[in-house]
């Protein structure tokens, strides 16, 4: 009776198992017949696209990582060198697929330039890296990079709002990139050349006579920056546009009559104009020394108005405090 239910119970266990398959013994492993496929307890994630047999490329032990590597991926006729070579197979074999994939760079990578230069990428990039561009010839298309032109990345030009003028056939000018700081001045180039190191040391042919303040002496080496700031009008072409008056406004607005751009403290003035000549001593005394606390006009022409202090003994009648005659005895040459 007892070996009667060993047998039934063997007989029910193979009714249950389903018709091809084989219960494996501890001789056979965990994966039964040695003859069984992959495909009898696997979906294939290739979806037919594989060629060979799954342990071409997969264990038993996992199914990641594969074991097909860059030596065997050179055999398809696409070497992975590069970043390619770093770049995990599902990044280019989508949904697991691995036959009929592109083999060019826009099958796989979004054209930056939109169609603009062709599909030759490798005229410029390398699978070393999408950056730096290397090869390619800026001059082609009309816009040869020269002095701070040459330094500036792609992206400084290629990208925002300069990258939309472009795009949009402004041209490769100074207006694309570049806000013009002197309003309606005319060509850039007039003055400025791509040849310089900087937009700042680019002044090369700019006659400054033709706005009636030609640059002489001092104002010759001054950068354009210390008489016209970077925004507003250009000052008007007097001293008093950069320069503050010293005199109070006492003497006019004609700083010329009296100074030049070489040396500001050596006065150039005739005191005839004023009615009272200098001579003698009066000649070589600083201006100064008369006119104190920047006071220019109004002052006294009497000897006392300046010497009082030199008026000397006091028991001397010709020194009276009411004596303007100091003339009887001195002259401007030597007290």
């Amino acid at each position: 009776m007892r070996r009667a239910l060993v047998v039934l119970a063997v007989l029910v266990a193979v009714w249950l198992v389903p018709r091809g398959t084989r219960v494996a013994t501890a001789q056979e492993g965990p994966h039964g017949d040695a003859a069984a496929t992959c495909q009898h307890c696997h979906a294939d994630p290739h979806a037919g696209t594989a060629k060979g047999a799954c342990a071409d490329c997969h264990t038993p032990e996992a199914f990641a990582p594969s074991t097909f590597d860059a030596a065997r991926h050179a055999a398809t006729g696409f070497a992975l060198t590069g970043r390619h070579a770093e770049a995990s197979c599902t990044s280019c074999h989508v949904k697991g697929l691995l036959s009929g994939q592109p083999r060019e760079c826009a099958g796989c990578h979004v054209d930056r330039h939109r169609g603009l230069l062709g599909d030759a990428c490798t005229s410029c990039h390398s699978v070393e890296g999408f950056t730096p561009v290397s090869g390619f010839d800026h001059a082609r298309t009309g816009f040869a990079l020269a002095g701070a032109h040459a330094s500036v990345s792609c992206e400084g030009c290629h990208e925002g709002a300069h990258a939309d003028a472009l795009r949009s056939g402004a041209g490769p000018g100074c207006d694309t990139c570049h806000a013009r700081p002197h309003a309606d001045f005319g060509e850039c180039s007039t003055c400025h050349s791509d040849s310089h190191a900087s937009f700042a040391a680019a002044r090369t042919s700019f006659d400054h006579r033709m706005t009636t303040f030609p640059l002489e002496r001092r104002h010759g080496p001054q950068a354009c920056a210390a008489c016209h700031p970077a925004a507003g009008a250009p000052p008007e072409p007097s001293c008093g546009s950069c320069h503050a008056d010293p005199h109070g406004s006492q003497l006019g607005t004609m700083c010329q009559d009296c100074h030049r751009p070489d040396r500001f403290s050596l006065a150039r003035f005739d005191h005839d104009t004023t009615g009272w000549a200098l001579r003698g001593r009066h000649f070589v005394t600083p201006c100064a020394e008369c006119h104190t606390g920047q006071r220019w006009i109004g002052l006294g022409t009497e000897c006392f108005d300046c010497h009082a202090l030199d008026a000397g003994p006091g028991n001397v009648p010709a020194h009276a405090p009411d004596r303007t005659d100091c003339a009887d005895c001195h002259n401007t040459w030597g007290w």
